[in-house]
């Protein structure tokens, strides 16, 4: 671990998210409350996120050293210029597991992009799941008013075993990240998992017209999540203002 690098450390099944400043202190959202991390007390979670703010805190208590993965960035800030950024944002509060968690802060600090892959990646299966269950219905009501052949196998292709694969993505996603893989990185693996999943079921199930139909709606689904979140990206200057360009982006 270095100084600016960006830290995480898992928490059950999702990850947290900090900056080291090299000095032993990490910069994160935090609620200062004992048990910060311990999220198995549903009464406890609302009033932790009212309570957060971004703090420093020794390295100790984000995570011990074994616990702790870095992730790389090909590009992005100098480590001086990530540790200011995290630095200028001391004390602000507001955070949203949705839309201005962790993550959301650690990415903005290294490279200015106010993301979450965790949000993201759940963003993209969720609406992956609503395309599949929203194209079985109009498949339904297509077969309902025709005796066609070619209705009823497109019935059978839009099958609810398709919400299999989405299932498989997300978790060679998420099982991806936790190994250490980028964002980039575990999202295509967990593409070419459901891309294949939903084919194969589709063949299973609709023969043919099973393949062609899962491969469509997989696609569909994938626009559909990937327009999503880039209407829920939040532009540079909404996030914090006088901010020095980044080295290499």
């Amino acid at each position: 671990m270095a100084k600016g690098d960006h830290l995480i450390v898992a928490m059950g099944v999702i990850d947290h998210h900090g900056i080291d400043l090299g000095d032993g202190t990490v910069v994160h959202w935090s609620s200062g409350m004992p048990g910060d991390k311990d999220f198995t007390n549903p009464r406890d979670i609302a009033a932790r996120q009212a309570a957060s703010e971004i703090r420093r805190a020794p390295l100790s208590e984000f995570g011990s050293p074994e616990t702790i993965r870095i992730r790389e960035y090909a590009d992005g800030w100098d480590a001086d210029t990530v540790v200011e950024r995290a630095v200028s944002r001391l004390g602000e509060r507001g955070y949203n597991v949705a839309t201005n968690n962790c993550e959301h802060f650690a990415t903005w600090c290294k490279i200015g992009e106010h993301a979450s892959h965790q949000v993201e990646m759940v963003t993209r299966r969720v609406t992956a799941t609503g395309t599949k269950v929203i194209t079985r219905t109009v498949a339904k009501t297509i077969t309902r008013t025709t005796a066609r052949m070619g209705g009823k196998s497109l019935l059978r292709a839009a099958s609810p075993w398709l919400l299999l694969a989405d299932a498989a993505q997300l978790l060679t996603e998420w099982q991806a990240t936790r190994s250490g893989a980028a964002p980039k990185q575990a999202e295509d693996a967990g593409k070419a998992v459901g891309c294949a999943s939903s084919v194969g079921i589709g063949t299973l199930v609709g023969g043919p017209v099973g393949a062609i139909v899962g491969l469509g709606i997989w696609a569909a689904g994938e626009w559909v999540g990937s327009k999503i979140t880039e209407m829920q990206a939040i532009p540079e200057s909404k996030i914090h203002l006088d901010s020095p360009a980044p080295v290499g982006v």
